[in-house]
């Protein structure tokens, strides 16, 4: 990873694992592949950002729930939201 000793990762998840091989090269992420990188960064919590638009809400709170199955201190970013230093 490129990414070492921070506390959150803030990360791209556009595309859940079924959408990612249609939208290959588009330089998005899926949920599964941010929870990677915040683990191998040593990250404490993780931050989803970059929302495929077309989503609902409750479509991405389940995606948050999934990768919280994986990597429990997750959040979607949201307007507004602040990151406490």
């Amino acid at each position: 990873s490129h990414v070492q000793g921070v506390d959150v990762l803030v990360h791209d998840a556009q595309y859940v694992a079924g959408e990612l091989a249609e939208h290959e090269g588009w330089g998005h992420s899926s949920p599964e592949q941010a929870v990677a990188a915040a683990q191998a960064a040593g990250a404490s919590e993780l931050v989803l950002t970059s929302h495929d638009p077309r989503r609902t809400d409750a479509e991405i709170e389940e995606i948050v729930a999934t990768a919280r199955a994986i990597f429990p201190n997750v959040d979607a970013a949201r307007p507004g939201m602040g990151i406490a230093l």
